[in-house]
């Protein structure tokens, strides 16, 4: 089950934000920034991320192959509770991807040539890409209850907290003044935070 929802999200929420950025406006969103892939923040979020990513990966895939088993059983209504989370997390992140239109940039991808994005998702949460992918993972955990995977999703967490605090709050700061600190002091980092 883990497996099929990390499919899920790497098709929709990674490769295919990616082509829909590239249709919109002949570029991939990706733009190396070599200062912020120095920066010890962005080390430890990339550390971080990849051992959780891979991680849950790892044990999905070893799941999947009857190689390793949750350590409990929530039957159907994990299955439905799980997935319920998983798809309330991708479609949270792709839509906020969407709203964000050529705003938006792939992790690092640091660009001065980008608007404050104040509307949609982005009204009730300064960050509903990240809290999709949260929630996601949320869902990762109920459909593969391990402490194993419990301690993946907290190291993301962990990263992603990093990242936003250290790294992409800085830039928008910079870029946007006032208007970035008028946001801030209305809307929340997540929703209840």
């Amino acid at each position: 089950m883990a497996l099929a929802a990390i499919i899920l999200f790497i098709l929709l929420v990674l490769i295919g934000k990616i082509v829909f950025h590239y249709k919109l406006t002949g570029t991939s969103g990706i733009k190396v920034n070599l200062k912020s892939f120095s920066s010890r923040s962005f080390s430890l979020y990339s550390v971080l991320v990849t051992i959780g990513w891979w991680g849950i990966v790892l044990l999905a895939v070893l799941e999947f192959f009857d190689m390793f088993y949750s350590q409990f059983n929530f039957g159907l209504t994990g299955i439905i509770i799980g997935w319920g989370f998983v798809l309330l997390g991708v479609i949270i992140t792709v839509v906020a991807q969407y709203q964000m239109g050529t705003s938006w940039r792939y992790i690092g991808s640091m660009s001065n040539e980008t608007e404050l994005i104040t509307h949609g998702l982005f009204r009730y949460c300064r960050n509903p890409i990240y809290l999709g992918g949260l929630i996601f993972f949320d869902g990762v955990i109920v459909l593969l209850p391990h402490f194993l995977t419990l301690l993946c999703v907290i190291l993301i967490y962990i990263a992603v907290e990093i990242l936003i605090r250290y790294e992409e709050e800085p830039h928008l700061k910079k870029l946007h003044g006032k208007a970035y600190e008028e946001y801030c002091s209305k809307v929340h980092r997540f929703m209840f935070y």
